[in-house]
């Protein structure tokens, strides 16, 4: 997976997040969780995973 910010994802956080550009960040205390902005703007949190193959995988947990 490619490298990116990790810090405590938390409902400050995405709350003051700056949704000028696009970002991935991993919260630092749960692996596998990402706050996601798109190019729109729009803030997404999800679950990255590797599925019985090997295949990462990620679930959108909210919006």
């Amino acid at each position: 997976m490619a490298n990116h910010a990790t810090f405590k994802i938390e409902q400050a956080l995405v709350q003051h997040l700056d949704t000028s550009i696009a970002r991935v960040g991993a919260c630092n205390r749960l692996s596998g969780f990402v706050v996601r902005v798109s190019a729109s703007g729009a803030i997404t949190l999800a679950c990255r995973y590797l599925d019985p193959t090997g295949k990462a995988k990620r679930v959108t947990v909210g919006r």
